[in-house]
């Protein structure tokens, strides 16, 4: 986009948002059909890796140049894979801890997503049937954080060699568990969010698609009221993740693989596709995600319309959380906040799009059919 066109785009996108009339919603597709029309690629891109570094050759200035200091994904490969965490945690040891306590998780059901509350045993044993996903779960680490101790030092290790991170204090970790079988692929739909995370592959394996936030205008980007969490129009959760979109294939995009030890730097904004794969038939797929929520430089830089577009999210994740960190923090004390049953979690705010935009808006429904597009 040109300066004029991202200043057209960036009004209609934000009196969307915040006014929310039906006609604002019809002048922003318009407009941002218009774009896509004009930008998108009229031929399929290959995909490209992300950087990647092998564990031992891991420093803070190598880090710091692969990620555009911090502003664009990393693959670690290995740095976890000697943890207690990699090595123990199944069903069986979670059960024994985590045992009987209530979750919310997401639920798929005619193609319509509910959060419903199961008990994790419960979870356990009906996410090999049931399309069902525990996912951003921050309660598990609130109420039992000795379950971090199998991952702790080797973490604080990775937090002292680079320094930079702001996970001093780990304002909160979420749980992540699906699982695969022959006639159910789990994970996540195409969406980003403004919190960078660091993203511990435990058990299974994920595959991982990123697009730039430079791009979201292609992807008809909605972010929710809260401004914590971003999802695409044109891949929303009636779509199979079994199955790629089409117009994600026309865009500059990259992908990577985990596998059990790997650790990611998922940086702000960057929206991404996951896909979780099996690396032994019927088995589940664990990882966490661990954080610190502050809204920081690299949030603007990376995407300041999306930033600017949660003002909730913005001035409790910018002033309140910095003056309740030096105020009441005590050092290294970890998983300050439990999010669940809050109607700005993550779940909430997936419910919330996906009910406002329950359908998948397609390729062929945005590209125009004139002679010249083709």
């Amino acid at each position: 986009m040109n300066i004029f066109e991202n200043l057209i785009y960036s009004f209609a996108f934000l009196t969307d948002k915040y006014i929310g009339f039906s006609f604002t919603e019809y002048i922003l597709n318009w407009y941002e059909n218009r774009l896509i029309n004009k930008y998108l690629s009229k031929e399929e891109i290959s995909t490209q890796q992300i950087p990647t570094i092998n564990k031992d050759e891991l420093t803070k200035e190598i880090f710091i140049q692969l990620s555009n200091n911090y502003k664009t994904p990393v693959l670690i490969k290995g740095y976890l894979k000697d943890t207690e965490a990699v090595k123990k945690w199944d069903e069986k040891y979670l059960c024994e801890i985590i045992n009987d306590f209530n979750l919310e998780i997401l639920k798929k059901e005619n193609n319509d997503l509910i959060v419903k509350d199961y008990n994790f045993n419960e979870f356990i044993e009906k996410v090999k049937t049931e399309n069902i996903y525990l996912n951003n779960n921050s309660s598990i680490f609130y109420n039992f954080p000795e379950i971090f101790n199998d991952i702790k030092d080797k973490f604080y290790e990775f937090v002292n060699l680079l320094k930079n991170t702001g996970l001093r204090n780990i304002h909160m970790s979420h749980f992540f568990i699906g699982y695969n079988n022959k006639n159910k692929v789990s994970g996540t739909n195409m969406h980003c969010a403004g919190n960078g995370n660091f993203f511990c592959m435990i058990k299974g394996k994920k595959q991982w698609t990123f697009i730039d936030p430079k791009y979201s205008y292609l992807l008809k980007g909605r972010v929710a009221p809260s401004g914590i969490h971003a999802q695409t129009l044109c891949d929303m959760p009636d779509t199979e993740i079994s199955y790629y979109p089409e117009i994600i294939k026309h865009i500059p995009r990259f992908e990577t693989t985990l596998e059990p030890g790997d650790l990611l730097w998922n940086a702000p904004w960057w929206w991404h596709r996951i896909k979780n794969i099996n690396i032994q038939e019927n088995e589940y797929n664990i990882a966490i995600a661990i954080r610190n929520n502050k809204v920081s430089l690299i949030n603007i830089k990376n995407n300041l319309l999306y930033t600017i577009s949660g003002y909730t999210y913005l001035l409790y994740n910018s002033l309140f959380l910095t003056i309740y960190e030096k105020l009441f923090y005590k050092k290294h004390k970890n998983f300050n906040i439990n999010d669940t049953k809050q109607k700005t979690n993550i779940l909430q705010a997936i419910k919330f799009l996906t009910d406002k935009y329950p359908n998948t808006i397609h390729y062929d429904d945005i590209i125009s059919k004139n002679p010249k597009n083709k």
